[in-house]
């Protein structure tokens, strides 16, 4: 049975769950949301807000904890992590992380296919955590005004493109990169793009250098980069282009303890 989102009265709960029957509730499961009835753990329900309709309601979880996630692995949200404690055979602490709420100086964002479930929910909550300019990619223009209502600072339809006759694809990231701050090159500093192959390699380039802020959160201590390695690894990780650590010093065996540090389950071939 497919489905994730659930909104509906608790009929029966567990002593210690939180809740109790005629409880309104909504949040989500893994799938059989469809149901009339499902079973679900309490840790995956919240109260439902009494201003929330049910239906409303069941349409948030999965797009708006999707969302939050993305805008969590940007930086922008929530609270950077805690230091980490001093290694065993260092004596002294490691940096501390950045006080403000994000990890990158440039806020300003890209969402592609904006007008839909994932994409209105960044451009909402793209604006709630600061982000500017927050640009809004749509392929119709239908979808304009209403991205503008959810707060979005500019918003850029690819279908006005096709109509000009012109090369579309020029058109549209000439468009992206004129709606970018000038103070970051027409850079952004974060991409969401759902697309996929057609827009992947565009939005990369459309990325600021934004990962040396992100060196001080790998603990790189138990692994056999060195001085020289981590010299090596942060030019390749602020270069504008691919990065290449192969040839940039560190070598097969650090190029293996990055991604372990890094949490990546990357093939790594020489």
């Amino acid at each position: 049975m497919p489905g994730f989102d659930v909104a509906g009265v608790v009929e029966a709960a567990g002593a210690d769950s939180g809740f109790a029957a005629g409880d309104a509730v909504y949040g989500c499961t893994l799938f059989g949301a469809y149901s009339t009835r499902v079973l679900i753990p309490s840790r995956q329900l919240q109260p439902k807000p009494r201003g929330l309709a049910f239906e409303d309601a069941a349409a948030l979880p999965a797009v708006a904890g999707t969302a939050l996630h993305a805008l969590a692995l940007a930086g922008f949200w929530a609270a950077p992590p805690p230091p980490r404690p001093p290694h065993p055979s260092s004596s002294s602490s490691p940096p501390s992380p950045p006080t403000s709420p994000s990890l990158t100086r440039n806020r300003a964002v890209l969402i592609h296919s904006a007008a839909g479930g994932v994409g209105s929910m960044l451009v909402q909550m793209s604006k709630l955590l600061g982000c500017s300019p927050v640009v809004a990619v749509v392929g119709s223009s239908h979808k304009v005004a209403h991205c503008r209502a959810l707060g979005a600072d500019a918003v850029i339809d690819k279908s006005a493109f096709k109509a000009t006759g012109g090369d579309a694809s020029v058109e549209l990231w000439a468009a992206v990169a004129a709606a970018a701050p000038a103070a970051f090159s027409g850079k952004y500093g974060a991409v969401f793009d759902a697309n996929g192959v057609s827009t992947l390699r565009r939005s990369f380039d459309a990325l600021d250098r934004c990962a040396l802020p992100l060196l001080q959160e790998l603990d790189l201590s138990d692994n056999p980069l060195g001085d020289a390695g981590a010299i090596a690894l942060g030019r390749a990780l602020t270069s504008p282009r691919r990065v290449d650590l192969f040839h940039n010093g560190i070598g097969s065996d650090g190029a293996k303890a990055l991604a372990e540090s890094l949490k990546f389950n990357a093939a790594l071939t020489s």
